[in-house]
């Protein structure tokens, strides 16, 4: 009986000291899950930007403008350098020192044009964004009015301007194709009693240029008189 007794009483020692370890755990794992997700909020809500001072937000803001201005600088800079650039260009272009001759005619054109294409009767001179050709035609002077006007409609021409040239028998021209390209076209008779026609075809970008170095070459144009 005493031997139960005892037996008894250890038992419920044992199952005391268990609980006692349970709770102790609970509480310990409360306490540091509590500890962590303290922790965890003090990380998440005071960030660098939270705590960021006065001058440095003064600072920052004082570099970024100083940042657009030097790239407004820099635009402006780098667009009077490209203007330079295109104007060179078009100085050197209205030099017309070249020189051809073709048949009984020679004229002047641009330093910035090149000859792609000559026969017996026609010359081909390319520049930038254009193609200028001087053609001597076979169709007689007495027929200049029929074969401008053939000449427009063949080649599905918006005309644009049409005048009389004041020096010479014969017509100029300016039109625009379906592709937005711009034409001037010369076609006047000569002492020679043959047409002769110069035209010249440029984009729009570039047609300002263009069309002075055409009218800076028909003025140079010279027919040998015999």
């Amino acid at each position: 009986m005493k031997y139960f007794f005892f037996v008894f009483i250890l038992v419920l020692l044992i199952l005391g000291c268990d609980n006692n370890s349970k709770e102790e755990n609970t509480i310990t794992n409360n306490t540091l899950s509590s500890e962590s997700n303290t922790n965890s909020n003090i990380q998440i809500t005071l960030t660098s930007h939270d705590i960021r001072s006065e001058e440095l937000v003064k600072s920052e803001l004082i570099a970024k403008n100083k940042a657009i201005e030097d790239t407004k600088q820099k635009i402006e800079k780098d667009k009077q350098i490209e203007d330079l650039k295109i104007q060179a260009f078009i100085n050197d272009a209205k030099v017309m020192r070249s020189e051809i001759e073709l048949d009984k005619y020679k004229f002047n054109y641009s330093d910035k044009w090149e000859l792609i294409n000559r026969s017996d009767k026609s010359i081909t001179l390319q520049g930038t964004d254009s193609n200028f050709v001087f053609n001597i035609s076979e169709t007689p002077t007495s027929q200049i009015i029929d074969f401008t006007s053939y000449l427009i409609q063949s080649s599905e021409l918006n005309l644009l301007s049409k005048k009389i040239l004041s020096d010479y028998v014969g017509y100029i021209i300016e039109a625009e194709d379906k592709d937005n390209n711009i034409h001037k076209i010369i076609t006047m008779s000569s002492v020679h009693n043959e047409l002769i026609i110069l035209s010249i075809i440029s984009s729009k970008q570039n047609w300002e240029l263009n069309s002075e170095l055409f009218d800076l070459t028909f003025q140079s144009l010279l027919a040998n008189q015999k």
